[in-house]
C-alpha cells in the first residue's frame, strides 16, 4: 500500500485552498501564494516528523528517466537525517518538476516527473548505510551499497502510525 508523506502538487492545493477561503476577501493572485505556501510547510512539517538520525549515510536509488532513456544512479546525500534527506533529494533536480515522497513496499521513495520526461517518473529510493564510509562502497552497479545498507520505510511507519 502507498503512503504519501508530501507532495508538491500545488494546482491540486490551489483547489483546496479556493474551496476552504473566500473568492470575495483573496484575489486569485493570493490564493496561489495561500497554495504554494501550504506545500511548502508541509514538507517542513514531514521534515520535523522524520527528524531522525541514523547510524549511516543516507543516500538515494534507483532509475533516472530521461528524454533518450533512463539510468541507474546513486547519489551520497551526505547526511544521516531522514528529514534532511529529505530536502537534500529534492535539490538533486532541476528543472521544473512534480515530485512525491512516500513509502511502498517496504520502501522509503523520491518519485520525479519533470520536462525532460513528463509521463514516466524517476523513482529513487532512500537508504542509509549500515555501517562504513559511502564512498568505501560505492560502486558502479549499486549493489555493493544496497547489500550494507537499510530501507527507511519502519522509521516513517513507526512516526506515521501506519
Amino acid at each position: 500500500m502507498k503512503r504519501e508523506i508530501w507532495n508538491n502538487d500545488v494546482c491540486e492545493r490551489y483547489d483546496y485552498v479556493s474551496e476552504e477561503y473566500s473568492t470575495d476577501d483573496y484575489t486569485e493572485s493570493q490564493l496561489w501564494d495561500i497554495a504554494y505556501d501550504d506545500v511548502r510547510n508541509d514538507l517542513e512539517c514531514s521534515q520535523m516528523n522524520l527528524d531522525i538520525e541514523k547510524n549511516g549515510e543516507i543516500f538515494l536509488i534507483g532509475t533516472l528517466q530521461r528524454w533518450n532513456g533512463s539510468v541507474s544512479v546513486h547519489k551520497n546525500l551526505n547526511t544521516r537525517n531522514i528529514g534532511e534527506a529529505m530536502d537534500r533529494a529534492l535539490d538533486c533536480f532541476e528543472g521544473d518538476n512534480s515530485f512525491e515522497i512516500y513509502c511502498e513496499d517496504g520502501k522509503m521513495l523520491i518519485s520525479q516527473t519533470g520536462h525532460d520526461n513528463p509521463c514516466n517518473p524517476s523513482i529513487m529510493e532512500f537508504r542509509a548505510l549500515k555501517k562504513g564510509d559511502f564512498d568505501d562502497l560505492d560502486d558502479e552497479s549499486g549493489n555493493c551499497l544496497l547489500k550494507n545498507s537499510v530501507a527507511l520505510a519502519k522509521d516513517c511507519s513507526a512516526v506515521y502510525g501506519w
